[in-house]
């Protein structure tokens, strides 16, 4: 779905998912180049499972200049750390948003 097309796009990959066929559960099947997989494996694993996770607030005006236009700052943190973010929208406080970051290991 959209998720696996965005990795995909951040990742230059190919996600296929598969039924488990003695387990229960799914396989996920990355396919690309070994360094690609290799950040798409971890961008997932932080998507699931993520070791490492933290709430950072920042001042609204900021906003603008941390998602990029079209969202393409986003997109560059997230395929050059392999970390989920996520940015809320409403203010947590006097002209603040929060970032929500989490990843599989500390960079």
């Amino acid at each position: 779905g959209k998720t696996f097309k965005r990795i995909g796009s951040l990742f230059k990959v190919h996600i296929h998912l598969t039924s488990g066929h003695h387990q229960s559960g799914e396989w996920v099947s990355i396919y690309g180049k070994e360094e690609d997989r290799g950040r798409a494996k971890e961008y997932i694993m932080s998507m699931c499972n993520p070791l490492v996770e933290e709430k950072i607030p920042y001042s609204a005006d900021l906003h603008e200049h941390l998602v990029g236009k079209g969202g393409k700052t986003h997109r560059y943190l997230e395929s050059n750390s392999s970390a989920v973010i996520t940015f809320s929208t409403s203010c947590t406080g006097p002209n603040e948003h929060t970032a929500h970051v989490r990843g599989s290991r500390s960079q």
